[in-house]
């Protein structure tokens, strides 16, 4: 059986050939795209706010010990905190896995001394909105 001739010609032929590959890459590169424009800011949004959050432990490394200056420095670290971005910071002293009074001995030693610095936001995203939050423990002496 001879294949007729104008079947032959359109095997042959490569015109448009780029266009049905495009309609079919098309979908898978639009749902990448799709997904980084989803995802790109909530995870610039909690770098900030991971930043801001080691700033503040920084300062209590160096020997800060007033929690509202703490709260101020991690507060003033976070670029491009939204209105509803809060910080709250704790502060608690320990001896021997017992909390206590900060100001009294144990043993003879100090008390091991923690801060806890944790900054939250809701994040209002393409999918919704969410609860981001970053934590940071300071242990000193």
């Amino acid at each position: 059986m001879k294949t007729p001739k104008i079947l032959r010609r359109l095997v042959g032929d490569a015109r448009g050939a780029a266009t049905v590959e495009l309609a079919l890459v098309l979908p898978f590169i639009s749902a990448v795209l799709i997904g980084i424009v989803a995802v790109f800011p909530a995870l610039f949004t909690q770098h900030a706010m991971r930043g801001a959050v080691a700033a503040g432990g920084e300062y209590v490394m160096a020997g800060a010990t007033n929690a509202t200056n703490i709260q101020n420095i991690t507060l003033n670290a976070w670029s491009g905190r939204p209105n509803d971005g809060t910080v709250a910071v704790t502060q608690y002293c320990t001896c021997a896995g017992v909390q206590g009074a900060c100001s009294t001995l144990c043993s003879g030693a100090p008390p091991q001394r923690f801060t806890t610095i944790q900054a939250s936001m809701l994040y209002h995203g393409l999918n919704g909105d969410s609860q981001i939050s970053a934590q940071e423990l300071v242990r000193t002496r």
